[in-house]
């Protein structure tokens, strides 16, 4: 009886683990965050970064928790895992993008491209 416990238990948590790491394998770019500045205007926060991609800079910008940021502040400089979420070329001399960074604890936030430089 023991033993089909511990065999449920063990497939319980291998069916968690996948399930989180799947979640990660859809963030498959390597970004490098080079610097990351909050913006408060009253109750409104606004995080602002500058990331490389591939050799290219880009300004991001997105809201943030208001009360978690202030709290923990700027997100720290380094590489972190990310995805394209919107990647739009519908004029050739113009782009729309949007970034989802993964953050060490799993939790994700979106930022639009608002810069660009080589």
């Amino acid at each position: 009886m023991n033993v089909k416990k511990i065999l449920l238990a063990v497939l319980l948590l291998s069916s968690v683990c996948f399930a989180a790491n799947n979640k990660n394998d859809k963030f498959n770019l390597n970004i490098h965050v080079t610097s990351s500045t909050l913006t408060f205007n009253g109750s409104t926060c606004t995080n602002q970064l500058n990331i490389v991609v591939d050799g290219t800079n880009y300004q991001l910008v997105g809201g943030c928790d208001h009360q978690e940021d202030v709290h923990y502040g700027p997100l720290k400089p380094g590489d972190y895992k990310a995805r394209l979420t919107t990647d739009d070329h519908s004029r050739s001399y113009l782009t729309v993008q949007t970034y989802e960074i993964l953050y060490p604890d799993n939790r994700t936030r979106k930022f639009e491209v608002i810069g660009n430089s080589e």
